[in-house]
């Protein structure tokens, strides 16, 4: 005779990209509150639910639903105004990679004439932080979702693009992170036949690393951020703070220039793909130049 072992059963977590999480969020930072105190208060792990949250990453409801009831202090801050130039730039963006007006403002929970008031080149109204700060979590959570795989139809989203081709939208692939709010930027439109990262300087990137306050262009930044994840030893916090850059907005650069190179390459293996390893002549260089100070 077989006796039947009762298995105990295994709580299951219960998933979500909550947009409005990460909406939340920066809300939070915006009016200064600190991740640490998010993390506190919200009863989270550790940063990287924070971070997930944040990027409109899967989190567990549970998470979503403390970090929803953290209030936010000086709220009013939030309805100042400032330019629609980079909630522009995002929803261009995003329709280059398929993605309907309409469908975008369903997920922003707006009326479809509010996202045809920020794609309004001819009218510059400002509009409300929270509103920037919505199409910012959106476009973070978004850029590299097919929408295919997304509940967009074939045929709508290759409409999009085409509308997006169009309209002389400019890709993710296109924009540095810090680029899409500053006005005197420009998408790339190509290397123009100088190699992955445009006219960018080497050795100024390097200087920078090193901990030298050298003035770069976009481009020299973007080098430096591919030769200090790739090659260099380097934490994230230390070339952050050498590169004047956030943290997050770090990271996420890193991860579209690895997109851009992938697609460049046509599917095939690329320098991106390698292991990382440290450059021992750059890291004793950088050694005596510690010594040195």
């Amino acid at each position: 005779m077989t006796t039947a072992v009762a298995v105990p059963a295994v709580p299951v977590t219960r998933m979500v990209r909550s947009l409005t999480a990460a909406v939340h969020v920066r809300a939070l930072r915006y009016v200064g509150v600190t991740d640490r105190e998010i993390t506190v208060h919200a009863r989270l792990i550790n940063p990287a639910q924070l971070r997930r949250a944040f990027r409109g990453e899967p989190i567990g409801w549970d998470v979503e639903r403390r970090i929803l009831s953290l209030p936010i202090p000086r709220e009013a801050r939030l309805y100042d105004t400032t330019s629609p130039l980079g909630a522009r730039r995002r929803l261009r963006a995003l329709h280059t990679l398929g993605w309907p007006y309409r469908d975008l403002a369903a997920a922003l929970g707006w009326p479809m004439h509010k996202v045809g008031n920020f794609l309004d080149e001819q009218h510059e109204q400002a509009v409300p932080v929270i509103e920037h700060l919505a199409v910012c979590a959106l476009y973070d959570q978004r850029w590299t979702w097919a929408p295919e795989e997304h509940g967009i139809p074939a045929d709508e989203a290759e409409q999009a693009r085409l509308a997006a081709k169009i309209g002389q939208c400019a890709s993710p692939l296109a924009w540095d992170d810090d680029a899409l709010d500053d006005p005197r930027a420009r998408p790339r439109t190509g290397p123009a036949n100088k190699g992955d990262f445009g006219a960018a300087d080497p050795a100024a990137a390097l200087r920078r690393l090193a901990g030298d306050q050298v003035l770069m262009s976009g481009r020299t930044r973007t080098l430096a951020i591919a030769y200090a994840a790739r090659y260099l030893d380097m934490p994230w916090d230390i070339m952050a703070e050498r590169l004047d850059m956030d943290e997050e907005s770090l990271r996420r650069t890193w991860e579209r220039i690895k997109v851009r190179v992938r697609t460049e390459a046509g599917g095939a293996r690329t320098w991106v793909d390698e292991p990382r390893f440290t450059d021992p002549d750059y890291i004793a260089a950088a050694n005596r130049q510690r010594a040195a100070a």
